[in-house]
């Protein structure tokens, strides 16, 4: 699904809702940004494997200049890592679901800024 030509519109029955990490104001540089993102998309992710839902449609976390600050045009990177570092941290029945959901998304683009675009 390519999300910026999408025009469909998707009612969401069930959300969960997280509060990233201000990156902004975080001391340690990348890693501890890596760190602090990879905490929230954990959280994310072990909600949605107890939710026992079979999709899951992510935004990026933090990924906005008022939480990004100077990490703004590293941010798709560390959404990587990141995202791999919670997988990685999830017990085995998590990963499990998740790897069997019917549809898993990370909509994303960057418009040369650094920004996200959902």
């Amino acid at each position: 699904v390519d999300c910026r030509q999408s025009s469909t519109i998707t009612v969401a029955k069930k959300v969960i809702h997280a509060v990233g990490p201000d990156l902004h104001s975080l001391k340690g540089g990348r890693g501890s940004a890596v760190s602090a993102l990879a905490t929230c998309y954990r959280n994310i992710l072990d909600e949605f494997a107890r939710s026992g839902l079979k999709r899951l449609r992510l935004h990026p976390i933090s990924s906005g200049s008022t939480f990004s600050g100077e990490l703004g045009g590293q941010m798709p990177r560390l959404t990587a890592q990141a995202l791999v570092r919670a997988f990685e941290q999830l017990a085995p029945a998590a990963r499990e679901h998740i790897v069997s959901a019917s549809s898993l998304e990370l909509c994303v683009s960057t418009d040369g800024s650094g920004e996200f675009a959902a």
